[in-house]
């Protein structure tokens, strides 16, 4: 047992290697620790020979003619009441959701295993690994994503089913069991449910409550290591699990009272099980004690708020009369412990009722009954059907099964036939908008888009990543933004899925106004309440309103200063306003500066270095938060006979092209460095001289949310020729050229970086950053 454990451990830190910094440098394939685990556990299997060992635990299934007809019937049932859901599962779908589907997918590719799910320390990806083998299995697609997860859900009920009959009669069990496929309140979209893949945790779930059941019940001991395997790998899964977990623990105190020994073997499990969210907390901080962190319990404001989101979780009706099945919800509960009592089933009473009440202590208990989510209510979902119609119980044969059925069809007709009439067709119209949608992303010849958090990962998996939709907002996985910004046309494209009166409309419109301001070209596309406004032929940095006027600028008074071209622009229509425009001018292939003036500037003065040629263009513009103004675009054919010994007089070193604004950056001043940078040095090197440049990364790609092998590098090239290519640290960093690295001139040498990657980041916001220079120095 001691080297399963041992060589479980180990896969499991190679498996997720990539998570963690110190382990990525390990060249250890996954293979090393899993082949000696199968090894050891298949020989160990083998030398078990009474059959009591090697017995797994299962329900004792009696094939009987009713048995296959109440499977036929969950069956039929299940379809019947989810396949139009299914068949326009899009409609199901959200950001939040195909995170799960993006991470099986990633696994199925080879990608880095993620350790928790994308942007979310406390969930764990044991449902993105069974997700990953379907994909492997069947291809991906959101259908198959949504169509297995409803089959999880299908079996957690059939096996609830068996369970039920140790317990009660066997038809109010089957009528429990169709209760879980209702069209009543959040159980539809629970029942694929994506946001927390709820099917999975309900299955294992019951697992581990079957496993403690059989240990209260027949004393089998050799169950409680699974039980607490199984429990610290649900609780990893997610920590709302530990409703399970704390009913499995009670039914095993109740066989063992305070037997240490059980306790150390169920703990040591546990830990085991649990091991991927222990690497975790250890590395990237302590997360899961917020579950247990909330505010003072049972305040009468809290308890009407729960009240409330518990009446949401069981119908979508708005009637106030709603509430009455969330009193009858309690009468079922009060019913059950009588039931309990009355018929001396304490197994019941020990399973079911103790669920319910470790729900509400730790809920209460929990920040999560401060947020006031109904998702926070799902786990309730598992008991909800038997406290529903346990009050039935009381009534003597056949009678209390017709009664029942009554009032099914009395809650569905009174509370929620008009409610999920309209949903169902809220979620086939915008299943249909998604499907358009979609369509015309993948024949829009652009492949690279950006859109909020809640459009962004949703399109992007519908379209199976053959569309990618960089975050304008919660970034959850940063390898779709560095993805963008790396890949793109230079056209940007923007999507807004939502309508009149949401944020992304207001967007929107004020795109659409900053581009006609600025005189931007670009198309739109209207998809139902959705706007795509795409082909946009400059960078947008933000989204933000445009300026009242726009600067007229004259061409510019050329004059040769130091060695530079000194550019004089008049400003032809000063403003009041006080805000930022930049002037841009570039010599193609050589330099390029931009420099900030107010528009109540009525001059404005650069100046740039210009090539050691006779004849070159000088292009200028203006631009606004990086976006440039194409009325201002304007060239100058230049004419410059001597122009070498006119550059003379220019400085030892040059900056030409790639250098941007200054910024604070761990209190240093640095300057931002674009993809690409140009520098010139106006002197051969000596033999004992050696050139540093010192740069700082910005890249934090050692973080959890890169989730995979990234980093920085650069290639160094001297006068058009490579020289070496260099892999960068984060933080500080040294490139150091000598006289022995290239063929140097005497002047005009030009040096150039060329950056792996860049990026926008928050600090800034106008620049897409490759690296941040500090310094260049000769020694």
């Amino acid at each position: 047992m001691a080297l399963q454990i041992v060589f479980y451990l180990f896969f499991v830190m190679l498996w997720f290697k990539g998570n963690f910094p110190a382990l990525r440098p390990l060249a250890l394939s996954p293979l090393l620790a899993l082949i000696p685990l199968i090894i050891i556990s298949a020989w160990k299997l083998f030398l078990r020979s009474r059959p009591e060992m090697i017995r797994v635990p299962r329900i004792r299934l009696r094939i009987e003619r009713r048995t296959l007809l109440a499977l036929s019937i969950i069956l039929g049932f299940a379809f019947l009441l989810r396949l139009p859901y299914l068949s326009n599962h899009y409609g199901l779908l959200n950001s939040d959701a195909v995170i799960f589907c993006l991470e099986g997918k990633h696994i199925a590719e080879g990608k880095a295993a993620p350790i928790c799910s994308y942007g979310q320390l406390y969930l764990g990806t044991l449902p993105s690994h069974f997700f990953a083998l379907i994909f492997k299995l069947f291809g991906y697609s959101t259908f198959i994503f949504k169509f297995s997860t409803f089959l999880l859900y299908i079996a957690f009920v059939i096996f609830h089913f068996f369970f039920l009959q140790n317990f009660f009669p066997f038809t109010f069990a089957l009528i429990v069991s169709l209760f879980y496929f209702l069209p009543l309140g959040y159980f539809v979209p629970v029942s694929m449910d994506g946001d927390f893949i709820f099917p999975f945790l309900f299955l294992l779930g019951l697992i581990v409550i079957y496993l403690a059941f059989q240990i209260a019940t027949n004393k089998r001991e050799q169950y409680v290591a699974w039980v607490g395997f199984l429990a610290g790998l649900i609780f990893w899964t997610n920590a709302l699990s530990v409703y399970f977990v704390a009913t499995a623990i009670f039914l095993i105190f109740l066989a063992y009272k305070f037997k240490l020994k059980i306790y150390l073997k169920l703990f040591f499990s546990f830990l085991i099980g649990f091991f991927p969210q222990i690497l975790l907390e250890i590395n990237y901080g302590f997360f899961l004690t917020r579950f247990l962190s909330g505010k003072p319990a049972f305040n009468l404001e809290k308890i009407k708020k729960t009240l409330d989101l518990l009446a949401s979780l069981i119908t979508f009706s708005p009637k106030p009369a709603r509430l009455f099945l969330v009193y009858f919800l309690f009468l079922g509960f009060v019913a059950l412990i009588i039931y309990c009592l009355k018929t001396r089933q304490f197994m019941i009473l020990n399973i079911y009722v103790s669920y319910v009440v470790f729900f509400f202590v730790l809920y209460f208990s929990s920040v999560h009954s401060d947020v006031y989510f109904v998702r926070y209510l799902y786990p309730l979902l598992f008991v909800t059907p038997l406290l529903f119609l346990s009050i039935f119980l009381f009534i003597k044969g056949k009678a209390k099964y017709f009664l029942m059925a009554v009032f099914i069809i009395f809650v569905l007709a009174n509370f929620e036939a008009t409610p999920q009439l309209s949903y169902f067709q809220a979620v086939k119209e915008y299943h249909l908008t998604l499907k358009k949608i979609a369509s015309f992303l993948e024949e829009s010849g652009q492949r690279y888009w950006r859109g909020d958090f809640w459009t962004s990962y949703l399109l992007t998996a519908i379209t199976g990543e053959r569309v990618v939709i960089a975050s304008t907002s919660l970034r959850r996985y940063y390898p779709y933004e560095l993805e963008y910004f790396n890949n793109y046309d230079g056209k940007e494209n923007f999507i807004f899925l939502r309508g009149e009166g949401s944020e992304e409309r207001r967007s929107a419109r004020t795109l659409l106004k900053y581009l006609e301001a600025l005189g931007v070209k670009y198309e739109k596309k209207e998809i139902g309440d959705c706007w795509l406004i795409y082909n946009i032929e400059a960078d947008v940095a933000k989204i933000i309103e445009p300026p009242t006027c726009i600067p007229r600028i004259s061409s510019p008074e050329i004059e040769i200063k130091d060695g530079f071209l000194r550019l004089h622009f008049k400003n032809l229509s000063p403003g009041d306003d006080n805000v930022a425009f930049s002037i841009n001018a570039e010599i193609p292939s050589f330099s390029k500066i931009k420099a900030s003036f107010s528009p109540k500037d009525k001059d404005i003065i650069c100046e740039i270095a210009f090539p050691p040629q006779p004849q070159f263009k000088v292009i200028y513009y203006l631009d606004y938060w990086g976006t440039k103004i194409p009325e201002t675009y304007g060239e100058v054919d230049f004419t410059l006979s001597g122009a070498e010994a006119k550059a003379s007089p220019r400085p030892l070193l040059v900056y030409l092209y790639g250098l941007g604004a200054q910024v604070n950056y761990e209190n240093k001043n640095l300057l931002v460095c674009e993809k690409e940078v140009r520098f010139e040095l106006n002197e051969k090197p000596m033999p004992e001289n050696t050139i540093s440049i010192v740069l700082y990364s910005p890249f934090k790609f050692s973080q959890l949310y890169w989730y995979g092998y990234y980093f920085q590098e650069v290639d160094v090239l001297l006068n058009g020729e490579p020289l070496f290519r260099r892999r960068l640290n984060e933080g500080k960093n040294v490139l150091a050229l000598t006289y022995k690295d290239g063929l140097w001139n005497e002047r005009n040498n030009i040096i150039t970086l060329r950056f792996k990657y860049h990026f926008r980041f928050g600090f800034t916001p106008r620049w897409n950053t490759a690296a941040l220079l500090e310094k260049i120095e000769i020694n």
